[in-house]
């Protein structure tokens, strides 16, 4: 694991967040290029990195989205924002982008519950995030995102069972899957 703590990682996201918040800037693109910087140095020389940044997105998402609870800012806006940014920092580090979504949204859809935002709705704002990310990245990545949201939330019959399957992925500190394959590497345009 990389030499940077996961507390450490959520509590310098929860900063940058207030500190946005706080300067009154257009929120979208400082907190997308946070998490993004965020997720790009705490996983530098890891290989590989996937296992490590879906981690680690996850605790960046979750110190964002507290963050943005304590400094009274938008809570979508930076759902939607830091999402995005993990995902992009995901795709620079080399991670495959889907299993990152994944624990983003999960991340938004359990912490938001935590501190009171309806979480069907941080999950839509999250997701809208992540598919917006792979837009931007370009080739196959939004509809790569799309597909690995889909299968980790596919057999759910309910809202309430849909929240405990978030709730289990999100609470999960360790480096499940290391041996995951890197099998949809997007090529560089």
């Amino acid at each position: 694991m990389s030499a940077i703590k996961l507390s450490s990682i959520r509590r310098l996201s929860n900063l940058a967040v207030k500190a946005a918040i706080q300067s009154e800037v257009d929120l979208t693109p400082v907190i997308a290029g946070a998490g993004r910087d965020l997720l790009v140095a705490s996983t530098s020389g890891i290989f590989p990195p996937t296992p490590v940044a879906k981690v680690h997105a996850a605790h960046i998402v979750a110190g964002a989205i507290e963050g943005a609870g304590r400094a009274g800012g938008d809570p979508l806006i930076v759902i939607r924002s830091i999402v995005e940014g993990t995902i992009k920092g995901a795709w620079e580090s080399g991670a495959d982008v889907g299993p990152v979504a994944v624990d983003s949204v999960a991340a938004a859809g359990h912490v938001a519950a935590r501190i009171g935002i309806d979480s069907k709705t941080a999950i839509q704002c999250a997701t809208e995030g992540a598919i917006d990310a792979g837009m931007k990245i370009g080739g196959d990545a939004g509809r790569w995102i799309a597909d690995a949201l889909k299968k980790a939330f596919r057999g759910r019959k309910s809202e309430k069972l849909k929240i405990f399957a978030i709730g289990e992925l999100a609470d999960q500190d360790d480096l499940r899957d290391q041996s995951e394959p890197r099998s949809r590497r997007i090529e560089s345009a």
